[in-house]
């Protein structure tokens, strides 16, 4: 591709003052090899930080919650704390209760919906319902 060889970027020494030596690479390979790891710390720590952020447990909760709901199992009212400390006014815990309670009713609706279905299958079934969502929401909220 006739691309020049990398070389290395012009190091600056410490300064007079300071008693220590500062790192000077030899080669651009060992230059460019403490750049990749220098990024790929950034990019471990930073999807580290996002994974194991506030909302996991909520994200976990709801889960719990919409599987519960789902299977005409009680509801965990920790789950449900959970979702009203991190929604805080835009959530009627009561009016979620009772809307819950719907959902089992949309899983006798649904022939081959089984007690291990996904979450994601829950939401893809609400969405697609033929009940009239508006009359619920409108009831309920």
């Amino acid at each position: 591709m006739n691309a020049e060889a990398p070389r290395l970027p012009r190091q600056v020494g410490a300064h007079k003052r300071q008693q220590s030596q500062s790192h000077k690479f030899s080669t651009a390979y060992d230059w460019y090899k403490s750049q990749f790891f220098k990024i790929f710390d950034y990019a471990i720590t930073g999807l580290q930080s996002r994974v194991t952020g506030k909302c996991i447990p909520v994200l976990v909760a709801t889960e719990s919650v919409l599987s519960a709901g789902w299977n005409g199992d009680s509801i965990n009212s920790d789950d449900l704390s959970q979702i009203s400390k991190h929604y805080g006014d835009e959530i009627d815990t009561f009016r979620l209760e009772q809307q819950l309670c719907c959902l089992q009713n949309m899983r006798k609706q649904i022939p081959e919906a089984d007690k291990n279905i996904p979450v994601s299958k829950i939401i893809e079934h609400i969405g697609t319902n033929h009940l009239n969502v508006s009359l619920l929401t409108e009831y309920f909220f």
